[in-house]
């Protein structure tokens, strides 16, 4: 079975392709991207290792399985490539951009009748659910042989320190998905875990592992705007470490009452975080996890959406709203959206308005909760 896969930066290198191809019954994985540049390599060299990085690093070679192409070459390359697998990470809201090459994709498995899986594998809610909708108000497809399927996909990934196509990652992975979405007819993955509640799977991931990346963040910058720079450093300060633990707690909660989660389980998953987070030898950049504020202060996202249900529930939200004030002060100037806020300030902007300016449809009501004001 083949893969076609949109994204050959880091994630797609790092995770995509190690993970697929340690089940023997993919034989093949062709990296689409618009990088000229590592499409040549990744053709040129045939191989790059995965470093997972730990007190030993596990060095894992992806050799001879893999190959690439530019976007605007596909339609060519697809040809003499039978696809049973198309996954995506490229991120959630560049998905717009690569429509029209998933729908030459769907339309070959369609005229020979090939089952087709679609994975979008980014952070966010159900994005495979929300692409297939998007592929849909363009183009409607077969769903007896099409099918998107939901993930949740948890790896970090830093900035790279070595050069050339090799890249760098921690060692631990999780890649859940939708086991109800699955083709019968369809063989599973091995290395894959699959899950009758991918809700609640996804949610745990995105509202305490990418918000509390995210919360930590935006609470280092207000403490000492970036020094030191790594997420790890940054939890030898007490106040950060106690400040992030006291919001994975109030987020688990909230999290275990609305999906009827055991919190035991939760608060080893928040334990899980924290030595992730504190990894000696992953030197991963605040600034890394803090970029796109605007995209991660929306109401259907890893802050606001669990700050508001928390609230349905009359659950604490103390840290919560803690973290958004965070945000609305985060002036850094080496981040787009940073500097976005930065010049809200120099307009003096309160944070009324920097909330209504920044997050679609939010309400009046809902600002003045998260602002203390009712």
């Amino acid at each position: 079975m083949k893969v076609l896969h949109f994204g050959a930066g880091n994630i797609g290198r790092g995770f995509i392709a190690p993970i697929l191809l340690k089940d023997p019954c993919l034989e093949h994985l062709k990296f689409v991207d618009l990088n000229q540049k590592i499409i040549d390599q990744i053709n040129q060299l045939k191989q790059f290792n995965v470093i997972e990085l730990g007190a030993i690093k596990n060095v894992v070679n992806i050799t001879g399985q893999i190959s690439g192409v530019v976007n605007t070459k596909l339609a060519v390359a697809l040809e003499d490539y039978a696809v049973e697998f198309c996954t995506t990470s490229i991120g959630a809201t560049n998905l717009k951009h690569i429509v029209n090459d998933v729908i030459k994709i769907i339309q070959k498995n369609e005229q020979n009748n090939k089952t087709l899986i679609i994975m979008a594998c980014e952070n966010g809610e159900k994005v495979s659910s929300m692409f297939k909708k998007e592929i849909q108000n363009v183009y409607h497809f077969n769903e007896k042989l099409i099918h998107f399927v939901d993930v949740m996909v948890d790896r970090i990934v830093p900035d790279q320190t070595v050069s050339g196509i090799d890249v760098e990652v921690e060692a631990y992975y999780s890649w859940v998905v939708d086991q109800k979405q699955w083709p019968a007819n369809i063989p599973k993955i091995t290395t894959l875990t699959y899950s009758n509640d991918i809700d609640a799977e996804i949610s745990k991931k995105v509202w305490l592992l990418n918000g509390g990346h995210a919360s930590l963040c935006w609470a280092s910058y207000q403490n000492n705007q970036f020094h030191p720079p790594f997420t790890n450093a940054s939890l030898q300060i007490p106040e950060l470490k106690t400040f992030l633990l006291n919001y994975l707690k109030e987020v688990g909660l909230i999290f275990a009452k609305h999906f009827n989660y055991n919190f035991d389980e939760i608060e080893k998953f928040i334990n899980q975080i924290i030595t992730r987070f504190e990894n000696p030898y992953i030197n991963d950049y605040l600034e890394r996890v803090g970029r796109n504020l605007i995209a991660k202060l929306q109401l259907n996202e890893r802050i606001l959406k669990p700050l508001f249900i928390g609230r349905n529930l009359g659950l604490p939200t103390l840290n919560l709203k803690a973290t958004i004030n965070h945000a609305l002060d985060y002036t850094n100037p080496n981040d787009a959206d940073g500097a976005k806020i930065a010049q809200m300030h120099i307009e003096q902007k309160n944070k009324v308005t920097i909330l209504q300016e920044i997050v679609a449809n939010i309400t009046e009501e809902q600002i003045k909760f998260i602002l203390n004001l009712l």
